[in-house]
């Protein structure tokens, strides 16, 4: 079954990457590092990240506060895994600059996450 979505999810990318927004950039890398931590085999989900990071630099400006906090916790953790993503690392710092704006509006667990990545 994962492979099947991811190599859908990978299409999407290619095909309509305007489509995808935070909401959904933030709940693929979440996911991948979720699958990741539990020791799940998420080769397929990994492969598809750099192209996912291409989108989600462009639509960092976008993201909610939710969705900030989760792919800066996400990125860290996938960071750490035992297959780290570099791609991912460029989405870091422009996730970061969108929280320092939002920082006003977040809950302490959404800060807590983004100074923990």
């Amino acid at each position: 079954l994962l492979p099947t979505l991811a190599e859908r999810v990978f299409e999407l990318l290619f095909l309509r990457p305007d489509d995808f927004n935070g909401q959904d950039i933030a709940n693929i890398i979440w996911s991948s590092a979720e699958l990741q931590a539990r020791g799940a085999k998420v080769s397929p989900l990994l492969d598809i990240l750099p192209v996912l990071s291409e989108v989600a630099v462009k639509r960092a400006d976008v993201m909610n506060k939710q969705e900030v906090a989760n792919v800066m916790w996400s990125c860290a953790m996938l960071q750490k895994g035992d297959i780290p993503v570099p791609a991912l690392l460029k989405v870091v710092p422009l996730v970061s600059a969108v929280a320092v704006k939002l920082a006003d509006t977040m809950t302490a667990q959404s800060i807590a996450n983004v100074l923990w990545a």
